[in-house]
């Protein structure tokens, strides 16, 4: 009887031992908006890559859900352009597998999802017939517009059994070009040095 009363009084205090407590990962994925304007004798276009990075220490391999929504929005008109983002968007995604349906991503490795904007709202406008351009003093024959800005937001989703994971508002400024003009005839643009002021 006695060996039976400290064997049940041993299993109550084995019971009440607080276990150690999981510890979940506030933070697994570091997204990032990178938007740039393209402009070149081929391009002349807005591209905005969407960069997701696994930031925790490791691999993510989970069944895909791969998707979100991309908002651009003019700071000055309000106009709007909202992008729904799937996996035909990624432009690297080595660790997807559309035959299993599944995602790995390793510790530091990307998934990227790329969106080339074509200067459309959500109302049909296009930012080039809302702009009064000037010519360039250094080069007559084409136009630049003055400095346009906007802010990009969104969300994405990676796999099944995350929630979405917010993009942080983004202000993307550049100027645009109308035309290009040979570096023969006027000096070179660079895409990020375009603006007159």
């Amino acid at each position: 009887m006695r060996k039976n009363l400290f064997f049940f009084i041993f299993i109550l205090l084995s019971c009440n031992e607080n276990l150690p407590l999981y510890d979940e990962p506030n933070r697994i994925l570091e997204v990032t908006i990178k938007p740039f304007y393209s402009y070149s004798q081929t391009a002349n276009r807005v591209v905005i890559n969407i960069v997701a990075k696994n930031i925790y220490d490791e691999t993510l391999d989970d069944k895909a859900r791969i998707g979100g929504e991309l908002n651009i929005v003019n700071t000055k008109s309000r106009k709007s352009k909202k992008i729904i983002l799937d996996w035909t968007m990624l432009s690297r995604s080595n660790g997807y597998n559309r035959t299993t349906g599944k995602l790995v991503l390793p510790p530091r490795d990307s998934l990227v999802f790329q969106y080339i904007w074509d200067y459309t709202y959500d109302d049909s406008s296009n930012i080039k017939s809302l702009l009064e351009y000037k010519f360039d003093p250094k080069c007559p024959q084409r136009k630049i517009s003055p400095k346009i800005e906007h802010n990009i937001n969104g969300h994405i989703t990676l796999f099944s059994n995350t929630p979405y994971f917010y993009l942080q508002n983004t202000e993307f400024k550049f100027c645009h070009v109308d035309t290009f003009v040979d570096g023969r005839i006027c000096p070179l643009l660079f895409p990020e040095a375009t603006c007159l002021e």
